[in-house]
């Protein structure tokens, strides 16, 4: 993104907050506001990282910086319905990511380098209030693999893979139809996403999710999905290639075992034959612990672990070992706009490399109006 592209989204939101509190009075004596409320939220992120490695020429030295700002603005509609747009824009100067050291984003946040827009109509209220439509320009993540304490990597954590499924190709925000069908401890949710120039065709991305919720602190969520973009795959060696479509599948939990301890984990699994960079396999698990145990409320402590695993395509080209991740941060509530966390992260067989260990040191600061 142009520095002056991302300064104008800067003004955009600082004048747009200073604004909020006066609009909410005007809106507020409205009655016809009263009836169909408009919101607007801004949040926005600043995330300073230094990396190391067990080379003793560490090429990879200095201060990465990045930064991430969204705009969201919802509109209540007549018969149950709501439009929301949300304007998300990022900038960031040579990151760590760039290197190409990792199966996984270390700043997942670092990849939000352009300005753009997304919009979703939702209807609810169908078939006795159980039916709800989505339908616009969104990610796959706004729906599906969601995940309570392993999500946000503006408030939580920053590696890519303990926030999504990183098996599934990304495609970014693109036109997309989401349908969920709530039973009373069941949702059932599909979701189509184009893959080719935006338009719904045979070539799209389907996936479907389960969501089973036997109480409201826990959450369990099971989902396969197609890519109908057909890539290259190979069986075995010295054989012609020959082409398939991708498919998937990925689980995600979360439970509250009390009212300061959380825990979640995540899985996704590919076929590992197809030859495409993402990997085949990965796992991941950890916890969160609210700071009320350490006489701070508000304050909460993230600890996760996981492991990826390359495709076959990919294993010609590095070691077969797992790429090993863990991360550790500490969120300091100041007060309910703003929110700094100290992050530390690390690498263990990067790319599967049996050596050149990656330790990345952090600080996130997150506001929010």
């Amino acid at each position: 993104m142009k520095k002056s592209t991302m300064i104008l989204l800067w003004l955009v939101v600082v004048v747009l907050t200073t604004t909020i509190s006066m609009s909410k009075t005007v809106f507020a004596s409205d009655n016809l506001t009263e009836e169909l409320q408009t919101n607007i939220s801004a949040k926005g992120t600043f995330i300073l990282q230094a990396m190391t490695t067990e080379k003793s020429n560490n090429s990879y030295s200095g201060l990465y910086n990045t930064y991430t700002t969204n705009l969201e603005i919802s509109k209540e509609l007549k018969d149950n319905a709501k439009i929301t747009v949300n304007l998300k824009g990022g900038m960031s100067n040579y990151t760590i990511d760039r290197n190409d050291l990792a199966y996984t984003a270390i700043n997942k946040n670092a990849n939000s380098k352009d300005l753009y827009i997304e919009v979703i109509y939702h209807h609810e209220s169908f078939f006795c209030n159980r039916l709800n439509i989505d339908l616009g320009k969104f990610g796959i993540s706004k729906h599906f693999d969601k995940n309570s304490y392993a999500d946000d990597t503006s408030t939580q954590f920053l590696t890519g893979s303990f926030v999504s499924n990183g098996t599934i190709e990304s495609l970014g925000d693109r036109l997309g139809l989401r349908a969920n069908y709530a039973l009373d401890r069941f949702d059932i949710d599909y979701g189509y996403f184009s893959s080719i120039n935006n338009t719904f065709d045979n070539n799209g991305f389907n996936i479907l999710q389960i969501n089973y919720k036997p109480s409201k602190k826990e959450n369990y969520r099971i989902y396969g999905w197609m890519d109908n973009r057909k890539k290259d795959f190979i069986l075995k060696e010295n054989k012609p290639k020959q082409k398939s479509k991708t498919f998937g599948m990925g689980v995600s939990l979360d439970r509250e075992i009390n009212k300061q301890i959380a825990i979640f984990a995540r899985f996704g699994y590919k076929n590992p034959y197809i030859q495409t960079k993402s990997p085949s396999l990965l796992w991941s698990g950890g916890t969160q612990i609210k700071g009320s145990l350490l006489s701070r409320t508000n304050d909460t402590i993230g600890l996760a672990i996981g492991q990826i695993y390359a495709s076959n395509f990919t294993k010609k080209y590095s070691n077969k070992h797992p790429e090993t991740q863990i991360e550790l941060y500490y969120k300091l509530v100041i007060s309910d706009n703003l929110a700094i966390s100290p992050v530390l992260q690390c690498a263990v067989h990067p790319k599967g490399k049996t050596r050149e260990n990656l330790f990345i040191y952090g600080i996130r600061t997150h506001f929010k109006f």
